[in-house]
């Protein structure tokens, strides 16, 4: 099953997936087309089956920066974030981005039908957040 990519080109359908976030948990991802490791993380991304909110930061850097700003998640690409409730819950960048890794994480933010991959523990992609967490 392949991920339904939605581009987001203005800054209004940027906090529009922060507030469908309230509903779901959703997944935005920040690519560049002209970066090899954006290259392989699209492939990683296109592995979900899930819809991604995604922005190619090459050509509107601005709203790579209203990310950041919205998130308080340094800017790097590329880079998936989960968003929930409105909030950064979860990010990776550069080769960290993983089919594996997002998912594990989107099961954790609560995605209806979306659990960790067996033999996983679904926390090792949130225990960044949360300073001391020992699960």
């Amino acid at each position: 099953m392949h991920s339904q990519f939605d581009e987001l080109t203005t800054t209004a359908e940027v906090e529009q997936v922060f507030v469908q976030s309230e509903r779901a948990p959703r997944v935005l991802y920040l690519h560049d087309p002209y970066c090899g490791l954006s290259t392989a993380a699209h492939a990683e991304v296109s592995q979900l089956g899930v819809r991604v909110a995604w922005i190619d930061v090459h050509a509107r850097r601005d709203l790579g920066m209203d990310v950041e700003r919205l998130t308080g998640v340094r800017h790097e690409s590329p880079q998936a974030i989960i968003l929930k409730d409105g909030q950064a819950r979860w990010s990776a960048s550069h080769r960290k981005v993983t089919a594996s890794a997002i998912l594990a994480a989107l099961g954790a933010a609560g995605k209806p039908g979306v659990a960790p991959p067996p033999g996983r523990d679904r926390w090792a992609g949130l225990r960044h957040l949360v300073p001391g967490f020992r699960r």
